[in-house]
């Protein structure tokens, strides 16, 4: 998007991913004054009608129950203009994790192997993964929450926030969101 012409920010809560995205700027070659990486959280931004456009993709959802998630949606909408297009992406919506969503799995990275093992909670409708990443015969440990919601909660959260959910797609290909889909691409528009 950079090389489009497309200012941007980069938000986390963790400094180590701020840093790496500066690093790929940089081994890129990109223009570094394109894209600026802000430490904050989610739910507390202050840009108020700053941005043409936001997305929030890959592992980036759900880390926050339905009280945090709201505030998010909120921070966010106050971010954008008018007409200002959000897309979110995520694999964490109930309609996919819980269809597709293993309880213990393997994946390969490059040169680094990762253990997934989910155990959901459906009384709180949380899922706690503990990952173990293991390279170059060492081994790391971490773990995390996601709340899982239907996408009928997030377009019912994205309404009270101001945005009007425009379409659910299951792809990049345009394919609809539905039951077993692998991801969701969820498109709004600010009001």
């Amino acid at each position: 998007m950079v090389q489009a012409g497309y200012k941007m920010t980069g938000l986390d809560y963790c400094q180590e991913f701020l840093d790496d995205g500066t690093k790929t700027v940089k081994s890129a070659k990109l223009k570094g004054s394109a894209i600026q990486f802000v430490h904050g959280d989610m739910r507390k931004v202050s840009f108020k009608n700053k941005f043409d456009g936001a997305f929030c993709f890959g592992n980036s959802f759900g880390y926050f129950n339905r009280t945090g998630t709201e505030q998010m949606f909120k921070s966010l909408g106050e971010c954008l203009k008018p007409g200002a297009k959000f897309v979110l992406e995520s694999i964490m919506f109930a309609e996919t994790f819980l269809v597709n969503g293993a309880e213990r799995e393997w994946v390969r990275v490059g040169d680094m192997y990762m253990l997934i093992e989910n155990q959901y909670d459906p009384r709180e409708s949380c899922v706690q993964t503990d990952y173990t990443f293991i390279r170059d015969g060492k081994e790391e440990s971490r773990s995390a929450t996601h709340w899982i919601y239907t996408s009928g909660e997030v377009c019912s959260m994205l309404s009270k926030a101001g945005f009007n959910v425009c379409d659910l797609f299951g792809s990049l290909d345009y394919d609809p969101y539905e039951l077993g889909s692998d991801r969701i691409l969820l498109l709004a528009e600010k009001e």
